[in-house]
C-alpha cells in the first residue's frame, strides 16, 4: 500500500421552452438580497424580452433558459466555491422569465432585457444608465445601481457565456475592470469584468475570483440595507508528516492560512495550504482547499469541514478530529491535530487563530 493510499484511508478527500408567453404577476424591483447569518441570498429577477425569431439558441433551448444556465455555471458556481470578505457565504437565486418583444413584462418592476431585437432600435450590449444609488466606488465603477433601480438592457441572441457572464456581472453591482482599451492592473482578459478589451476570447470560461467576490460584498454593505457585522479572523497553519513502511521514509511539510469568519456566532471560512512531500528520493507538491463551518460562543470555536479540494493533500488527514474545539483568549486560540491511526504514518497539524483588528475590543 502506497503512502497516497494510507493517507486517503485516513479521510476521504473530494477532489474537488418555444416563446412561452409568462402572466404577469407582482414582484420585487431591482436586484434583492436576503441575510440569514452569514448566508446572504441574492436574487435576480429579469424579464426576457424576444420576438419569435431571437426566442431560441441555434439548438432550440429558450433564450431565457440559456442566460439561465450560463449565470449559474458562472456566479452560481463562484457562489458555491467561494467565500466573500472571509465571511459572507453568496447563493444566488435566479428568476428568469421570457416574453414576446410586445409585452410589458411582470407587474411590479424586474430588470428588463431585450434580446436582438429592433423593439428599442438595436443598441449592442449593455444596460442602461441608473438613475440613482447610494454608493458608486469612482475606482472600480462597483455601485448599488442594479439594487435600486430596475435596469434596461440589450443583447445579442448568440450571446457567448462569457459575454452573458459579463453582463449579468452589472446586475450584481460590479462595473467593468478595463480602462484605456487594457484591463486594469490586477485583472486580465480572462476576468470576468473586463470585458470588451480587443484580444479577449469571448469562448472562454470567464474568471471569477474571491477578488470579484469580495467587490460584491462591499456593494451589499454600501446598500440602504447593509450586511451584519462580520468578525475576521486568521492565522498560520503548519502540518507535518512522518511515515515509514516497506523499508521506505516519507517525510512533508505543509504551511498556509486558516480564515474564518463570524456572523452572530455563525462561522464560516477555507484552510489553504501547500507544501511537498518527499518519498524515496521523489518529491511531489502537496496542496489543499478546506473549507470550514462551524460556530463561535463562549470564547471557542467548533469547527468542521464541509469540503475538500485537493492534490495529493496532507493536511485535510487531520481533519478524522473534527469538529474541532479551539478555545481564545484575550482574540487568539491554538490547536495541535494529530493523525496516528495508520500504522507508521504520523500526520501533525498546528492551528493558530487570531482576531483581526477592529473598532471591537477582541476578547
Amino acid at each position: 500500500m502506497t503512502n497516497r493510499l494510507a493517507r486517503r484511508l485516513a479521510l476521504g478527500c473530494t477532489i474537488v421552452l418555444g416563446l412561452v408567453m409568462a402572466p404577469a404577476a407582482p414582484a420585487a424591483a431591482d436586484t434583492t438580497f436576503e441575510v440569514k447569518g452569514k448566508v446572504v441570498t441574492i436574487t435576480l429577477m429579469v424579464d426576457v424580452f424576444a420576438s419569435e425569431e431571437v426566442s431560441t439558441t441555434e439548438d432550440g433551448t429558450p433564450i431565457h433558459k440559456y442566460f439561465k444556465t450560463v449565470v449559474e455555471n458562472t456566479w452560481g458556481a463562484a457562489f458555491k466555491g467561494l467565500n466573500s470578505l472571509d465571511c459572507y457565504k453568496l447563493e444566488l437565486v435566479l428568476d428568469f422569465q421570457l416574453f414576446d418583444v410586445n409585452d410589458k413584462g411582470r407587474d411590479g418592476g424586474a430588470h428588463k432585457l431585450y434580446v436582438g431585437t429592433e423593439r428599442r432600435g438595436w443598441r449592442g450590449t449593455g444596460w442602461d444608465h441608473a438613475p440613482k444609488e447610494t454608493s458608486l466606488d469612482p475606482n472600480t465603477g462597483d455601485g448599488t445601481r442594479s439594487f435600486e433601480n430596475n435596469r434596461v438592457g440589450d443583447i445579442p441572441v448568440n450571446a457567448p457565456p462569457y459575454v452573458v457572464a459579463h453582463e449579468f456581472g452589472h446586475l450584481l453591482g460590479l462595473g467593468d475592470d478595463r480602462e484605456d482599451g487594457a484591463p486594469k492592473p490586477g485583472y486580465a482578459l480572462a476576468d470576468v469584468m473586463v470585458g470588451g478589451v480587443e484580444g479577449t476570447d469571448v469562448d472562454q470560461t470567464p474568471v471569477i475570483d474571491t477578488k470579484v467576490l469580495d467587490r460584491i460584498g462591499e456593494v451589499l454593505k454600501s446598500t440602504q440595507q447593509g450586511l451584519p457585522k462580520c468578525q475576521a479572523w486568521s492565522g498560520p497553519v503548519r502540518t507535518t508528516y512522518l511515515a515509514s513502511f516497506e523499508r521506505i521514509t516519507c517525510t512533508a511539510e505543509e504551511n498556509g492560512t486558516i480564515t474564518v469568519g463570524v456572523v452572530d456566532g455563525d462561522v464560516s471560512g477555507v484552510i489553504d495550504t501547500s507544501g511537498s512531500e518527499t518519498c524515496a528520493g521523489t518529491t511531489e507538491p502537496t496542496a489543499s482547499v478546506i473549507h470550514l463551518t462551524g460556530s463561535f460562543e463562549d470564547h471557542e470555536f467548533s469547527l468542521s469541514y464541509s469540503e475538500v479540494v485537493g492534490d495529493h493533500a496532507l493536511t485535510p488527514n487531520c481533519l478524522v478530529e473534527f469538529p474541532a474545539k479551539i478555545r481564545v483568549e484575550r482574540g487568539t486560540g491554538s490547536i495541535e491535530l494529530m493523525n496516528n491511526q495508520v500504522a507508521g504514518y504520523n500526520i501533525t497539524c498546528n492551528l493558530t487563530i487570531e482576531r483581526e483588528a477592529d473598532d471591537e475590543p477582541v476578547v
